[in-house]
């Protein structure tokens, strides 16, 4: 793999920084994830990886560290316990994402701003996208705290990630939500994943209320007692 990646030194003050296991598994995973959407064969699937993203296991984590699989398995639990990193598993591999991905990815764009600049003014660039990058996403535990439904929790988060909702568009899902299954069931409110894969909060709300409207108003139209 070519290319390089960004630390802050905020990660000294990280409490994996001081558990080598801990550090060493969330390296191995960071400069191992895809900086770009692409496809992977692993054996007969195709599998598709976000910016992010990386396809592994335990054994080659280990094969690659030098851990026990039983400490990488320790180790992707806790960074996944405290929101460093998500995984997905299968029955083969596992789908590892990095959690703000982006404030470790230094982008071609960067390194050619960089060019004519001095490096001092290179990490006050890059403070200033990141800062803005922060600024406009909403964090996935806002939309999970307020959705009816908590089911498929890692696939959503997964997918509320890839979709970088802003503040706007978030209180455009709050005022929909809101309205919309005010009066459902909760067994017939769709997952969160269905509702983020659909853009959901964009549809016509229909509610009972206008129902009963639009039927009171048919029953009152003029001639109904004759059939028309």
């Amino acid at each position: 793999m070519s290319g390089w990646i960004q630390l802050h030194r905020k990660l000294l003050d990280n409490p994996i920084f001081k558990n080598h296991k801990l550090l060493q598994t969330f390296l191995y995973c960071l400069l191992r994830a895809s900086h770009k959407e692409y496809d992977i064969l692993i054996g007969e699937a195709i599998v598709h990886l976000k910016k992010g993203e990386l396809a592994t296991g335990r054994k080659a984590i280990s094969a690659a560290t030098g851990l026990t699989e039983q400490n990488v398995r320790t180790s992707l639990s806790k960074l996944e316990t405290l929101s460093i990193l998500t995984i997905n598993p299968t029955t083969k591999y596992s789908i590892i994402s990095i959690s703000n991905w982006d404030s470790y990815q230094q982008t071609n764009q960067q390194v050619t701003n960089s060019q004519p600049t001095s490096n001092q003014q290179v990490t006050t660039n890059n403070n200033v996208n990141k800062g803005n990058n922060e600024k406009n996403k909403i964090p996935f535990d806002f939309f999970w705290d307020i959705y009816p439904k908590k089911v498929d929790k890692k696939k959503s988060e997964l997918k509320w990630k890839s979709m970088k909702i802003d503040e706007i568009t978030f209180n455009k899902i709050k005022s929909h939500l809101k309205v919309a299954y005010a009066q459902t069931e909760k067994k017939f409110i769709i997952g969160p994943l269905v509702y983020l894969n659909g853009e959901r909060w964009n549809d016509e709300i229909i509610t009972a209320t206008t129902g009963s409207f639009n039927q009171q108003h048919q029953e009152n139209k003029p001639g109904r007692a004759f059939g028309e």
